[in-house]
This record gives structure tokens, C-alpha cells and sequence, in this order.
């Protein structure tokens, strides 16, 4: 007998019960897009038809989703935005008008293609990806900004046409898979680069951009640099270079000085996609303003009480996290830098290793996922770490309440929900920041 979804805890049970790359690593994975273009076939194939900017890179990419669907959902058009991984629910990888998708349409995607899903056994990634162009598809949306999961070339969002395609940055990440050289990782985020599509780049390194521009020219796709933008960041405003010769000042709430480059990638894709989807100065300052105001950088180094200095940063590579290094030493000022970090297996690098040991005091806490590096391993290479737990946390919480410590929670945005669960369960004033 089939089974049947008839609610949405059990579509959520089902969906838990796939092994994810962020559990299981490789296991989790196919790479190739024959999988999904099979079970995009299976469910109408609703890839189809929609208009997509695609957006790749090593950091960044998850920003500049959110900047972009901040901006066109605020210049009236009907915007959905996929991208991963979620921080606390699986409804947020699909977000409509930046709304993440109901329990009730999740639920209708499983009573109407569930019977596909049991008998052709999509892995997690390739599963969320056919949701989201799914619910994209019923909701008429006018543009949708889609995120890469690994890579490019072999990822299965590859699957799109799209209007225009971004690489925000590349650097050292998942080397196991997509290759230990910037040329290597280059040339598989390049696979999303389509013929005649413009691509927008941020700041490449130079290696990297040669492979790009390769394969650009092979497709006769036109590049379009945000770096000719020369971003800069001044306390949270941004100025961008104008034909003229003169500076747009861009504001916004961010806090991370590589925002800057993120809101001049956002700034050459409005532009390049001006005549299709017409977005003006006023709508896009507004749109940068709101994705800075309204929760769309979770997890990138937000404050989680606003009386108390203790952060959160998903950084979870040592581009990212040099990036986070520099904002802590910046703000802690005179008091004792303190990183609560949970790691991947994989990521114990020497550089990420030379970067967390330039906090003052360590502590580690052990996920329960197969990819995650134990207090063993870890402490074999960070001999002062100590183990994290309910006793280390109180006694942190009272040095917070001290003033005395400048804690920050770090290396995988996977530990997100448990750092608010930690917040939630204490017995104390501390209550997760209002987004201000």
C-alpha cells in the first residue's frame, strides 16, 4: 500500500529522514543533473517558463539572493527566492514576496506528487530543488533568484535557463569534491554560465577569473564586473562609482564590510535585467534597505540579544571566516574574544585551524552529524579547547552579563537553531534580537 501524506508533520518527517550533505557528506549526494531533469519530468517539469537569475560562488551567493529578492519583491514584482541550506525550518528555502512557503503548500506538493517521490528516491537537494520550482510555478512568479547548492556545473539547480547568472566569489570550499585549486573550483562554478547569458562576477580572484572568462567566451556570454563599481563601506553605508565619475551612497544596517561587494553585484544584475524587470533608484535603495532591516542576514554575524555582546556567524570557510575574525577583533574591543564553534570534519584545515586560534578562548561543540569532527579530533589539533556544555554555557552567560566577554558562535550555520535553542532554554533575560 502507498503511502499517503495527509499532513504536513509527516511531509516533514519524510523530508528529515533523507540523508543531507550537511549530515552525510558525499553519501547524500548525486551530482549531474540527469536525477533532476528525470524528476522535474515526473512533476510537469515547472522549471519550465520560469525567469531565473542564477546565482553561484563560494560566499556571497546567499546574500545576494536575499538583496535581490528584497529589491524585487519591493519594486512590485511576484519574486521567489530559493536557498539553502534553512536555519531552523525547511519552509524558508522557498520564499515568495521573501515569505517562506506555508506548511499547506508543502503538504499539496506531496499529496500530488508523493507517489513520485517514494518510487524514484530524489536525494534532500534534488527534492527541495523540484518543491521550489513547484511552488514558484503556482505562484505565478514573475522572477526568481535560485541559489546553487555545490559548484555549478553538477549542481542540480543547473537545470534552469536562466536571464542572467552571477558568481559571487571564489575561494577554498568543499575541495574534496569540486577540486583543490581556485582554477579547478572555478571551472565548476563556471558550469552555470548558458549561451548568450549575461554573467555578473564579484571579486574573483585572478586565477579563477581567467577560467571564467574562458569559459565565457566559449559561450558568448558577456561578463559584467561589480567590482568596476569600486564598492566601498563606510559604517554601514555603501558607495558605489557612477558613470559620472561620482559616488551613490547606498544605506543600509549591514555590519560586514563585504556587503559592499554583494550590493554591487545586486546593483549590474537590476541593471543588465532593466528593460525585462524596471527597477529605479528610489525602489532599489529601498529594497537594499529593507533586506539589511528585516532578517535577511541571519546568522551573518547577527547580534542575538541586543543588551549583550554574543554573535552569530555562519562562516564555515576561511575566506568567510577571516571576514567574521576581522569584524570580532574590530568590535570586541578591550574584552576577552570568545568562539563557541561546531565544525565539519573537512574544514579542519591549517588555515581555518591558524584563524580560530586567534581567539582568546576556545570552546567546542560537538554535532551529532557523521560529517562532524569530534572533541577528540579537534582538540588533538587545539589543545585549549574545552568541550562545550549546559555548565560552560552558564558560566559564559554570567561573564556576558559581566560585560566582560565578546562571545561569538561559529563554523556551521547548521549549529544556528541549537545556539537559539540555547537561548530559548535558559532560564535568564536573554531572548533571540529583534531584527532592528
Amino acid at each position: 500500500m502507498k503511502k499517503k501524506f495527509n499532513t504536513f508533520r509527516e511531509v516533514e518527517d519524510y523530508m528529515y529522514a533523507i540523508p543531507t550533505f550537511g549530515s552525510s557528506g558525499l553519501k547524500a549526494t548525486r551530482f549531474g543533473i540527469e536525477g533532476i531533469a528525470e524528476l522535474c519530468a515526473l512533476t510537469g517539469n515547472p522549471q519550465q517558463g520560469l525567469k531565473v537569475i542564477h546565482v553561484a560562488g563560494t560566499n556571497g551567493k546567499g546574500s545576494v539572493c536575499n538583496q535581490l529578492g528584497w529589491i524585487y519583491t519591493n519594486a512590485g514584482y511576484t519574486t521567489g527566492v530559493y536557498t539553502s541550506p534553512h536555519l531552523t525550518r525547511i519552509n524558508e528555502r522557498f520564499m515568495v514576496q521573501m515569505q517562506p512557503a506555508p506548511d499547506e503548500a508543502l503538504l499539496e506538493f506531496f499529496q500530488l506528487y508523493g507517489d513520485v517521490v517514494l518510487e524514484f528516491k530524489p536525494t534532500f537537494f534534488e527534492l527541495t530543488t523540484v518543491i521550489a520550482f513547484w511552488y514558484f510555478k503556482t505562484q505565478n512568479t514573475d522572477i526568481c533568484i535560485i541559489e546553487t547548492g555545490l559548484g555549478g556545473r553538477l549542481d542540480a539547480t543547473n537545470i534552469v535557463s536562466p536571464m542572467a547568472c552571477v558568481i559571487t566569489s571564489i575561494g577554498y570550499d568543499h575541495t574534496d569534491i569540486l577540486g583543490d585549486t581556485l582554477q579547478q573550483i572555478a571551472f565548476e562554478k563556471a558550469g552555470i554560465i548558458k549561451k548568450n547569458v549575461p554573467l555578473v562576477c564579484g571579486n574573483i580572484p585572478v586565477v579563477a577569473l581567467e577560467v571564467i572568462q574562458h569559459k565565457a567566451r566559449q559561450q558568448d556570454a558577456d561578463i559584467h564586473f561589480a567590482m568596476d563599481l569600486k564598492p566601498e563601506f563606510v559604517d554601514g553605508a555603501i558607495y558605489l562609482l557612477q558613470e559620472n565619475g561620482e559616488k551613490r551612497c547606498v544605506k543600509s544596517d549591514f555590519l560586514q564590510p563585504v556587503q559592499a561587494i554583494n550590493v554591487a553585484i545586486s546593483f549590474k544584475i537590476t541593471a543588465i535585467l532593466q528593460n525585462q524587470f524596471p527597477v529605479n533608484d528610489a525602489l532599489f535603495h529601498a529594497g537594499i534597505g529593507l533586506s539589511s532591516k528585516q532578517g535577511a542576514y541571519k546568522a551573518r554575524f547577527e547580534q542575538l540579544h541586543p543588551a549583550y555582546e554574543v554573535w552569530f556567524d555562519g562562516a564555515h570557510n576561511p575566506e568567510a571566516f577571516e571576514i567574521m575574525l576581522k569584524l570580532t577583533l574590530k568590535k570586541a574591543g578591550i574584552k576577552k574574544k570568545v568562539l563557541v564553534f561546531s565544525i565539519m570534519r573537512d574544514k579542519l584545515t591549517q588555515e581555518m585551524l591558524s584563524l580560530i586560534s586567534q581567539f582568546e578562548e576556545l570552546y567546542y561543540f560537538e554535532s551529532t552529524t557523521k560529517r562532524a569532527a569530534s572533541v577528540q579530533e579537534v582538540r588533538a589539533l587545539l589543545p585549549d579547547a574545552k568541550q562545550f556544555n549546559d555548565k560552560e554555557w552558564v558560566l559564559l552567560l554570567s561573564r556576558l552579563h559581566a560585560k566582560t566577554v565578546f562571545v561569538v558562535f561559529s563554523g556551521s550555520l547548521y549549529f544556528y537553531s541549537h545556539v537559539l535553542g540555547l537561548f530559548n532554554n535558559t532560564h535568564t533575560t536573554f531572548t533571540p534580537a529583534k531584527q532592528s
